[in-house]
């Protein structure tokens, strides 16, 4: 099962487990701003919507990260670029969708091989959060995670984002 931030986007004050490795307190100020942003976006328009802006880099996160550099978006039509920050989103589950849950972390996880030197963050936003989908990905994401390379998920719910947690089935 997985354990639920109740805290919202704040709760990026302290660090949470991570498998067996601890996210540190900068990686998850950074994950908070961004959510936190993301959030409020999320009162004007529903998810899908959202999801959809920020694919077609529609004014939702034209702005740099809090430090200044590029967020690369999973998916997106343009050629994924390596940054220290990375937004994935996906909708539902289906693995036919370039949207689907599963596409969605293929993609992550093979982008963390891809840009190792330089990405260090993942904020994936997901409207599906199941345990059983997440075995797949999970030892990667872990490994990722003792590299220095954290996928960070929440899970979207109407107008709210909450963190979850990763854990093995």
């Amino acid at each position: 099962m997985y354990r639920q931030s109740t805290a919202g986007p704040a709760a990026g004050t302290q660090n949470h487990p991570f498998g067996e490795v601890e996210i540190p307190h900068e990686i998850l100020r950074d994950v908070s701003n961004l959510v936190g942003r993301l959030e409020c976006w999320l009162n004007d328009v529903p998810y899908d919507r959202l999801v959809d802006k920020i694919i077609l880099r529609d004014g939702v996160i034209d702005d740099p990260s809090v430090d200044g550099g590029l967020i690369t978006v999973i998916p997106g039509d343009r050629k994924i670029a390596c940054n220290r920050l990375t937004l994935a989103v996906s909708i539902g589950t289906s693995t036919a969708s370039s949207r689907g849950f599963p596409r969605v972390m293929r993609t992550v996880r093979a982008h963390l091989i891809d840009c190792a030197d330089i990405a260090k963050i993942v904020v994936l936003l997901t409207d599906t959060w199941n345990p059983r989908m997440n075995t797949e990905h999970f030892r990667d994401v872990v490994a990722h995670a003792r590299k220095g390379r954290y996928v960070v998920p929440h899970l979207v719910s109407g107008k709210k984002i909450s963190m979850v947690e990763w854990a093995a089935r």
